[in-house]
């Protein structure tokens, strides 16, 4: 730990990587709510939101049902 880093309430560094579409989408939310700096706007964020955990495989068996309902729509 860096000794500027001692008298920290948070003193744990975590780092995010993201597109420069992804920062205009959080820079967007940011002001939404009065701009708040970025990590506390993170934190809030972060410890506050809902995890939405989306299982992609019924998403695929239905993407292709739906395919197969479309391709054969024209024939009725």
């Amino acid at each position: 730990m860096k000794q500027s880093d001692e008298h920290r309430t948070r003193s744990v560094r975590s780092t995010v990587r993201m597109t420069p579409e992804e920062r205009a989408w959080v820079d967007m939310r940011r002001d939404s709510v009065g701009n708040p700096k970025f990590n506390a706007f993170a934190c809030r964020a972060l410890t506050t939101s809902k995890i939405v955990h989306v299982h992609f495989t019924d998403t695929k068996k239905l993407l292709r049902q739906l395919s197969r309902i479309g391709n054969k729509a024209p024939m009725l």
